[in-house]
């Protein structure tokens, strides 16, 4: 005599349905979100990069903020602007801020927001 717990075996089709719409919502987040942590990679780069030239204190905020875009372009960087760099002259040289908050459609009318913030040090 068989009992039922012998015969089952693996999921169901609504068990197997639910897994299939839950990895289908991670992967929607995970392709909207995944573009934003890409370009703030970008940004951060940009930031240390620029903490290591030495020969930008020489030139001051225009050739801080010159410098900035260019790169910036050549990394083909999007939603981030000037407006969102601000450099401050220090003592021993230049404190640059580059904050900015990057929204993304997540589903219908449901956005996503986030925030990031890099700081770099010019230093004689």
């Amino acid at each position: 005599m068989t009992t039922i717990t012998s015969r089952q075996r693996g999921i169901s089709v609504i068990g197997f349905m639910l897994i299939l719409v839950a990895v289908g919502f991670i992967s929607l987040i995970a392709i909207r979100v995944i573009p934003v942590y890409l370009n703030a990679f970008k940004v951060a780069q940009i930031s240390k990069r620029i903490q290591g030239e030495r020969s930008l204190i020489d030139g001051g905020i225009p050739a801080i903020r010159k410098t900035i875009e260019r790169r910036m372009d050549i990394e083909q960087v999007s939603d981030v602007t000037m407006k969102d760099v601000k450099i401050k002259k220090t003592t021993d040289g230049f404190h640059v801020l580059i904050a900015y908050e990057d929204r993304f459609p997540l589903l219908g009318n449901l956005e996503g927001i986030a925030s990031f913030e890099w700081t770099a040090e010019l230093k004689r």
